[in-house]
């Protein structure tokens, strides 16, 4: 499972009276993945199928149970990667063109420096360094 929560599902900061409560507001409840994890299309018929596909036997109920609680969250995981992909795709392809632009037109040593150092900064806002 997945360290990435997504935050809240449901925070109400506006009903804080204070910064401190607001604080309180937004770190109570169930969080995005507990969200994409309650509501998954997953249910116990999958769950017993692919226990059975995986170990040759039928399920017990525990068993069946811990791997309905797996898919659930690798589902969560899942939707929650594909939320952040195509943001996180679109603004490191962007800065990286840019840059790519500056260093190719560019003729002074400071200037492909600069450009340089902007890739660098493009790939470590991205996670990628």
């Amino acid at each position: 499972m997945s360290k990435l929560t997504g935050g809240p599902a449901f925070p109400d900061p506006g009903r804080a009276q204070s910064e401190k409560q607001r604080e309180k507001l937004t770190e109570m409840g169930m969080t995005l993945h507990d969200y994409f994890a309650a509501h998954s299309p997953i249910d116990t018929a999958i769950a017993h199928d692919t226990f059975y596909r995986q170990n040759g036997r039928n399920a017990g109920i525990q068993e069946m149970l811990t791997m309905l609680a797996n898919l659930r969250h690798r589902y969560a995981d899942t939707m929650l990667a594909a939320r952040q992909a195509p943001a996180y795709e679109g603004k490191l392809v962007e800065s990286l063109r840019t840059a790519r632009a500056a260093l190719e037109g560019s003729t002074s040593p400071q200037a492909q420096e600069r450009a340089l150092l902007a890739i660098i900064d493009a790939l470590g806002a991205a996670g990628a360094l």
